[in-house]
């Protein structure tokens, strides 16, 4: 009698190949399995069909398809009727887990057997049931087992996990109580597993805010070292949490968690307290750079514009002022405290953010400055010093660019002290660089995306500001000191030609 599962075996073999010698193999595989089944499906002896069950283990790897497709039912029957026995429940979940992972998946590939796998195990009647019943079990092997395997599935087939999950009582609550684990390595897998339930599902998201999962995972992250690749995996659990759900985002401010995320960055920055003081790194390590990166986009997740309605970003913007985490964000931009570049790029584009259509932290942002042996340089000159220097890196001169624009952005008063710059002064010292000698020194480089950059910038100063249009006029420009100043209407006139 050929075993059902048999058939649907060769299904498989046929879809993603298996010929010849090959195909060989595969039968001689099928035949081990099968006969290891059906240890663990007739045999009495406890003893037996654990050791069954660890020899398919064993297969499991190597031999995905036979062992999945026969030994499902009896691995589903062991799961249902096997509860009391954790040893055997673990080793069913490690089975499960090997067959749906594929470990030599390429990056960015597809396993699409584990996919198939996948769909035949989650729509099996009452199989998230079976598992989600097994939260309770305290077993390292079970739990460390039943969170990888939630993992898997979640990751080849998503929205049929999370509505089953949400089907079960309390299930999600159950799951995030296992954020509370003492065992790194079933918290941390948790973690991971999190991370993919809280995708692309709002309603799931908003259940995990208010089982306090934002608190937990920043516990989590004040135990973790600086540049431990968990708090990677925390941060992006909250950034799944916080991106374009609004109601989220409100929780976040009302459970004071903004104070929260500036104090990670501080120690991001500057170390914790009761750290061992260490001599300063010439380099940060990799996963230091990806954890501060992160933070700064869970910040920006809170006042992105594009993704966010202006009540709950100003209301953000202003949480994250009174945090002091604005402070120290301008700190890294002006002072020496030897971040790499990227973080410094995406450290100007948050302050750009932090800053944008609110008047407040425009001027807090435009009164900060950078001590140098020349004296003091306002924050907005030392931004577009980088953006009109050609020897940093582009994106960076981009991120200052925005920062620059989202200073002006409604803010009339900040136009006018910028326009002030570039009109003929008496009391102006020649020595000293202003604001409005950056930008028509890039109007008049010979760089085209400097050109640009300049032009925009001249532009968004005159937006709903008319009066501002008449001064402009005013301004003349010394192209070459043997020919007469000419205006600098005259001059971007020509840029046209």
């Amino acid at each position: 009698m050929v075993h059902p599962f048999a058939v649907l075996m060769a299904y498989f073999r046929n879809l993603f190949g298996g010929q010849n010698d090959d195909g060989k193999e595969s039968d001689n595989a099928a035949e081990v399995v099968e006969k290891l089944v059906e240890r663990v499906e007739t045999s009495t002896a406890y003893e037996d069909r654990r050791d069954a069950l660890k020899a398919l283990r064993s297969l499991a790897k190597k031999t995905r398809l036979p062992v999945a497709t026969i030994g499902m039912a009896a691995y589903m029957e062991v799961l249902e009727k096997e509860r009391s026995n954790p040893e055997i429940i673990a080793i069913t979940l490690e089975i499960l887990v090997a067959v749906v992972c594929d470990d030599e998946e390429t990056a960015g590939g597809t396993d699409e057997l584990g996919e198939r796998l996948s769909e035949i195990i989650v729509r099996r009647k009452g199989f998230i049931s079976s598992i989600m019943s097994l939260v309770e079990c305290y077993e390292f092997n079970v739990r460390r087992a039943l969170v990888q395997l939630l993992t898997a599935l979640l990751r080849h087939r998503a929205s049929e996990v999370q509505n089953a999950i949400m089907s079960e009582p309390m299930g999600v609550s159950r799951l995030v109580d296992i954020l509370h684990e003492t065992r790194e390595a079933v918290r941390n897998s948790a973690v991971l597993m999190l991370s993919e339930l809280s995708r692309a599902n709002s309603q799931i998201q908003q259940l995990l805010a208010y089982e306090n999962a934002f608190q937990l995972l920043f516990d989590i992250i004040d135990v973790e070292p600086v540049d431990s690749i968990v708090i990677e995996d925390c941060l992006f659990v909250i950034l799944n949490l916080l991106r374009k759900n609004s109601s989220n985002q409100q929780l976040f401010r009302e459970a004071s968690l903004i104070q929260r995320l500036a104090t990670v960055l501080h120690s991001f920055l500057f170390g914790r307290e009761g750290d061992e003081e260490t001599e300063s790194e010439s380099e940060w390590p990799r996963q230091k750079i990806a954890n501060v990166i992160f933070l700064l986009q869970v910040l920006r997740s809170l006042v992105s514009p594009r993704e966010n309605v202006i009540t709950n970003t100003h209301a953000a913007q202003k949480s994250i002022s009174q945090s002091g985490m604005l402070g120290e964000l301008c700190s890294v931009l002006l002072t020496e405290l030897g971040v790499p570049v990227e973080v410094l790029t995406e450290t100007i584009i948050a302050v750009a953010e932090v800053i944008r259509g609110n008047y407040t932290n425009q001027e807090y942002f435009a009164a900060r400055h950078l001590l140098t042996n020349v004296g003091n340089r306002p924050s907005l000159l030392v931004l577009l010093m980088s953006m009109t220097t050609e020897k940093q890196p582009f994106k960076l001169r981009c991120a200052v660019f925005y920062c620059f624009l989202s200073y002006l952005y409604d803010n009339e008063f900040g136009k006018t002290k910028v326009v002030d710059t570039l009109l003929p002064s008496s009391t102006t010292n020649d020595s000293q660089i202003t604001t409005g000698q950056c930008i028509c020194s890039a109007i008049m480089s010979s760089e085209s995306v400097q050109v640009w950059m300049g032009c925009v910038c001249l532009m968004h100063c005159l937006f709903d500001a008319d009066h501002l249009k008449e001064q402009l006029l005013r301004v003349q420009l010394t192209i070459d000191s043997a020919q007469a100043p000419s205006s600098l209407l005259r001059h971007i006139a020509t840029l046209l030609v």
